[in-house]
């Protein structure tokens, strides 16, 4: 083979070289991009559920022992820290579906609240309030709390399967084990 044609084929495949380099650094600043969207909407949904906590005070139990214990005695602070109590969860399970449908979680991480692990759902809607929150939900948004229809489902159907005295039997299990 003469050296023009060695000299051809080495320029091509140099061409091909810078053109598969500038592919990779396309999809590479692609995927910055898209981790900075990420980390923006990370930081939005992190103030979100900070502004909650806030808003919950020092003591957000008292509001939630009432809405266990007597749900009639519920004030408007109370709505107010409840409404807040309630909203940061969900954020925080909505946070887990969205880093999942970008592949930073497994989908097992946000779904384990509500296919396999009850407890949390218990604790958070096993009341009246709870159960009177999400239904509000539902005749107000039609059960959407986010434009994710799969989290919006999974989340509702959930919290339909969460009995009220699922709590009150909790709570009773907790107090026959004291002073064993």
């Amino acid at each position: 083979m003469d050296s023009s044609k060695l000299l051809g084929w080495l320029q091509f495949g140099g061409t091909i070289g810078v053109l598969i380099g500038l592919v990779l650094v396309g999809a590479q600043i692609y995927q910055t991009t898209e981790l900075t969207k990420l980390q923006m909407e990370n930081d939005w949904r992190t103030g979100l559920i900070e502004r909650s906590f806030i808003m919950m005070g020092e003591s957000p139990a008292d509001a939630l022992a009432r809405a266990i214990d007597d749900p009639d005695s519920l004030t408007t602070s109370d709505f107010i820290v409840l409404h807040s109590y309630l909203s940061s969860y969900i954020e925080y399970w909505n946070r887990a579906k969205a880093f999942s449908d970008v592949g930073l979680f497994h989908e097992k991480r946000w779904r384990q609240h509500f296919d396999s692990d009850g407890q949390p759902l218990i604790q958070y809607f096993g009341n009246e309030f709870g159960k009177a929150y999400w239904a509000s939900i539902e005749e107000k948004y039609g059960g959407r709390w986010t434009r994710n229809e799969e989290f919006d489902s999974a989340l509702g159907l959930a919290i339909g399967k969460v009995d009220s005295s699922d709590m009150d039997e909790w709570h009773a299990l907790i107090r026959s084990k004291i002073g064993q």
